[in-house]
């Protein structure tokens, strides 16, 4: 059953249609990374294609959502990630190590390896996570494709949580900002437990906007050159309001997605919602 279901759902000529139904009424700045210029009106994509069929095939097959009733509508969206790099921000200040027994870093583990295992399918061959990144201490992984675990498991978790400051930082000056020679989109996933510390208030919508405005003024893929994600793990109420002020804005809204209190991984895609993963 799980094969005749991947086969179909993860066919080339499935991916495809559901590529360029993004392409053409979801995310139109995406479009200019993919555009044909032979054909003004398609898309170069036959490796994405090939990739997004890999990734739907195994996530059906492996059971890579676990049981999901949803899971053959959940890797069809899901073959969108195969158009994007991905960049993660990772908040690792003390309050990781001793709020609710130390289960965060747990939490985190569980959280990096499921989307470790899905990502690796929509990545390019040999490429991996684009960027790793800390907002404490230097850790910095590119092109990851290692163990979550032993990633997190060798870090020093210790300092404050300056969402604004690191982000822009570590994440979009160097990988969006910095840069003209983007290949692909970049999905910034932040994951973070507690209250912003250490920066001015509003420092993190400023950084957003900021963006937001740059690439649309400066590239014709505008502000889809980039989506985020931002997701809190734990149960603090300052992390909650930080996430919930952002889903408030009334700019900085409309381009990021937030989750709170997750106790399992997730992935937004950009204008498509939210898909829980169950940590293994």
């Amino acid at each position: 059953m799980d094969e005749t279901a991947a086969a179909r759902y993860g066919s080339e000529e499935s991916c495809r249609r559901r590529l360029e139904f993004f392409l053409n009424t979801q995310k139109k700045g995406v479009a200019h990374f993919y555009q044909n210029p032979q054909d003004p009106t398609g898309f170069n994509l036959s490796n994405e294609v090939a990739r997004a069929s890999r990734l739907v095939k195994s996530v059906i097959r492996d059971k890579l959502l676990g049981d999901d009733p949803q899971i053959k509508e959940l890797a069809k969206d899901l073959a969108v990630l195969a158009l994007y790099d991905m960049a993660i921000l990772i908040d690792d200040s003390e309050s990781m190590t001793y709020e609710e027994n130390g289960q965060r870093i747990e939490i985190l583990k569980g959280v990096l390896n499921i989307i470790n295992d899905i990502y690796r399918h929509a990545a390019e061959p040999q490429t991996g996570i684009r960027a790793i990144r800390f907002m404490n201490n230097y850790n910095d992984q590119d092109r990851f494709l290692g163990n979550p675990y032993k990633l997190i498991e060798g870090h020093y978790f210790g300092g404050t949580t300056k969402i604004g400051t690191e982000l822009h930082k570590r994440i979009l000056k160097p990988l969006v900002l910095g840069t003209s020679a983007m290949k692909k989109p970049l999905l910034v996933m932040v994951i973070t437990d507690g209250a912003i510390e250490g920066e001015k208030k509003g420092l993190l919508e400023k950084v957003i906007i900021n963006c937001v405005n740059k690439l649309n003024n400066e590239r014709p893929m505008g502000a889809d050159s980039v989506a985020f994600q931002f997701s809190c793990i734990g149960d603090d109420e300052g992390a909650r309001k930080v996430l919930q002020d952002l889903d408030d804005h009334k700019v900085v809204g409309d381009y990021v997605d937030c989750q709170k209190g997750v106790s399992h991984a997730m992935i937004t895609l950009p204008n498509k919602g939210s898909f829980n993963i169950r940590s293994k």
